[in-house]
């Protein structure tokens, strides 16, 4: 038989390991351009 619960923690777990990765690099990239206004000057 499917084990619909298993696999749909082991789906989530995996999706949001996988947001948490977009997010860090998201607001990674996003915090370096604002160092690069802030900082006052164009790297």
């Amino acid at each position: 038989m499917f084990d619909f619960q298993a696999s749909l923690d082991g789906f989530l777990s995996g999706f949001f390991a996988f947001l948490n990765e977009l997010l860090n690099a998201l607001f990674g990239g996003l915090a370096s351009v604002f160092s690069v206004f802030t900082g006052g000057g164009a790297v």
